[in-house]
């Protein structure tokens, strides 16, 4: 006769399901959700059944569904390659093999599967919170397969949860060698997320009402951390793509943005710090102005703006060096002085006419960008996140009657207001700013800090940053964006932590969690791999003898467990010794102590007499070892039963007579 296939208890099945899921749950949030939803779908219906005691759907309904599953990712990626089509391939086949799991080899392979699922949520984040949750996860999947192994009879939920973590807890020595002396690859999985997934707020293009929208965001941009006390606010200006070319409504590069980096002279000592910069799927470095050299990998391009040699898709670290005091371009060349005074033809004519009336009654170039500050800081310009629709020409609109708006408002509008003048001047985006983090000792730079500035040429003094926005109101530029909203009408606008010091501290310490997560694990590189080894004194190790270093140290480890394992084999009764162990200690605690020569039988027959009350719970508890002991009981569910009688035994002496 064929051997009976054994099949998966409810319960057992129940639990596998409920692994699954919550391996599934965070691609609803990565890549493509519906491939997701429709995982947990299956997962969800194939629940159903085994609870209201259905059988699978037949292999033909699966195959038919396995087909469209596999047309579904071809029309939707147009390939069944590649990351997102190979992710949502295995979601949806990972749901189809739930779907039709019955027998123990289902619910195994099923379970196999969820650790892949598990492993492909790095490929969307590897954020801390996003690790904590997969790891927790993990042990969720291990207790699954835990149930798988033992079967029915096995151990309940709690105790299966207590040895996979306890399992996890094993593993953290092999992992911590694994990760410190495996040779680091020049593309790790960091490298794997969503290019572009996160918000830059730094676009080679610039529109009113683009910034503002950035200011309720407290996604960070960028982390700096500097050898010695960090800079004045007023000094974080951490300089982004450089606009040249105006349309008559938004600002971007243009051909200028092509032309060779500008010539600088330092004034004073570096400054130097370590950028660690946020993925953004650009190639801008926001870096402290102003950049005193390239690092590997990047380049100083026109406007002096550091770039890197391709997207930045992963977390990246610079370490650079800034001049806050210097002069950049004391000779202007003729191709960026033709590009800074550009103008559309018929754009803004008030704001023409306006600078043309200061430039005729100004002795020079300064005094016309002193007159254009004092007509921001005079007019009643306000500083807000919702300005009014701008009608017509933008730049005349904002000027002459809404005068409301955000940086972009301010910096736009002043250029133009310059080259109408016949000032050379151009729009510099990045941050301002910044929070500095004494839990982390490093300043800390938002996506709400993104801001705009202007920069004008004067003879004698090269280009100088101007920051209209200082203006309207002046503590934009002293205090970062958190501190300048919150006396603004929009601030219930803000999260709370804007306004809530306990909140906000808070929001500090998980962002230096973070840090050093992001500097420690994410930005764990080859350089970093070889500055940790010279410190530990094997600088000289190449790739091969850190995998021999690496193997030496697992196997090391391998026969330490294998040790304390034996040890622990021979210092640790079984389960049914120590439940029967622990019902003999609390009987001799209440003054019946079992003899040398008495067998199981005759003394709790002698301590059935002393406690009449619990005769019956006594004589049941020995009838359980003993069938486990000495006959063919299983030994395992015996425990169980015994511990959970003897928690709730109660043994109270005879009541004396009067």
């Amino acid at each position: 006769m064929p051997r009976a296939v054994p099949t998966l208890a409810p319960r057992t099945l129940l639990g596998l399901l409920g692994a699954l899921s919550l391996a599934i749950l965070p691609h609803l949030f990565f890549g493509a959700p519906q491939f997701a939803l429709a995982a947990l779908t299956a997962v969800g219906l194939r629940a159903w059944l085994a609870q209201q005691g259905r059988d699978r759907p037949g292999r033909g309904i699966v195959a038919v569904l396995a087909l469209l599953a596999l047309a579904a990712v071809f029309l939707s990626y147009h390939r069944l390659t590649g990351r997102d089509p190979g992710v949502a391939l295995l979601l949806l086949m990972t749901g189809l093999k739930a779907l039709e799991s019955r027998t123990l080899r289902d619910g195994m392979l099923a379970s196999f599967l969820g650790y892949f699922v598990v492993a492909t949520g790095f490929f969307y984040s590897q954020s801390m919170l996003v690790a904590l949750y997969l790891a927790l996860v993990v042990a969720a999947q291990t207790s699954a397969l835990i149930a798988l192994a033992q079967g029915a009879h096995g151990p309940p939920r709690g105790v299966r949860l207590r040895t996979a973590l306890l399992l996890l807890l094993q593993s953290l020595p092999m992992m911590v060698v694994l990760f410190v002396l495996f040779p680091r690859l020049p593309s790790p999985l960091a490298g794997l997320a969503q290019p572009g997934a996160a918000l830059t707020g730094l676009s080679d293009r610039m529109t009113p009402g683009e910034f503002s929208r950035l200011a309720l965001s407290r996604a960070p941009a960028l982390r700096a951390v500097f050898a010695g006390p960090p800079p004045p606010a007023d000094m974080l200006y951490w300089r982004g793509p450089v606009l040249w070319h105006y349309d008559g409504r938004s600002w971007s590069p243009g051909t200028a943005g092509r032309l060779m980096p500008g010539h600088y002279q330092a004034q004073g000592a570096a400054l130097p710090y370590t950028l660690l910069l946020q993925p953004t799927g650009t190639p801008w470095v926001p870096a402290l102005e102003l950049t005193a050299q390239a690092p590997p990998g990047t380049r100083l391009g026109a406007g002096h703006v550091l770039t890197a040699d391709k997207p930045i898709d992963r977390l990246t670290r610079y370490d650079l060096a800034a001049y806050p005091q210097y002069t950049l371009d004391a000779a202007l060349p003729r191709a960026e002085r033709r590009a800074a005074l550009q103008l559309p033809p018929g754009a803004a004519p008030q704001a023409r006419a306006l600078a043309a009336h200061w430039r005729a009654a100004a002795p020079d170039a300064a005094a016309v960008v002193q007159d254009a500050l004092n007509y921001i800081r005079t007019r009643g310009f306000r500083y807000t996140l919702t300005p009014p629709p701008l009608a017509g020409d933008p730049v005349d609109d904002f000027l002459f009657r809404t005068r409301a708006g955000y940086c972009e408002y301010y910096a736009g509008s002043f250029v133009v207001l310059m080259r109408a003048a016949g000032i050379p001047a151009r729009v510099v985006t990045g941050y301002q700013g910044g929070e500095y983090n004494p839990l982390g000792h490093y300043v800390l730079v938002r996506q709400a800090d993104a801001h705009a500035w202007a920069e004008v040429w004067l003879a004698g003094r090269g280009w100088v940053r101007v920051d209209p926005t200082a203006a309207v109101p002046p503590n934009r530029v002293d205090l970062n964006v958190t501190d300048a909203l919150a006396g603004l009408p929009e601030r219930g606008l803000l999260p709370m932590e804007f306004a809530a010091p306990v909140l906000r501290r808070l929001s500090l310490l998980w962002d230096s969690a973070n840090f050093y997560w992001n500097d420690w694990v994410l930005g764990y590189g080859a350089e970093r791999q070889r500055a940790l080894l010279a410190r530990l004194g094997l600088a000289d190790w190449g790739a091969s003898a850190l995998i021999l270093g690496m193997v030496g140290s697992l196997a090391a480890l391998a026969l330490l467990y294998a040790a304390l394992y034996a040890w622990r084999a021979r210092s640790t009764p079984a389960p049914l010794e120590a439940a029967y162990a622990r019902l003999l200690k609390r009987l001799a605690r209440r003054g019946v102590t079992r003899l040398a020569h008495e067998g199981p039988n005759d003394f709790i027959v002698r301590a059935a007499r002393r406690f009449p009350a619990a005769a019956q719970e006594l004589h049941a508890v020995n009838a359980l070892y003993v069938g486990a002991r000495y006959g063919a009981a299983a030994p395992t569910p015996a425990a169980q039963e015994i511990e959970r009688r003897i928690a709730a035994l109660r043994l109270d002496p005879p009541a004396h007579k009067k």
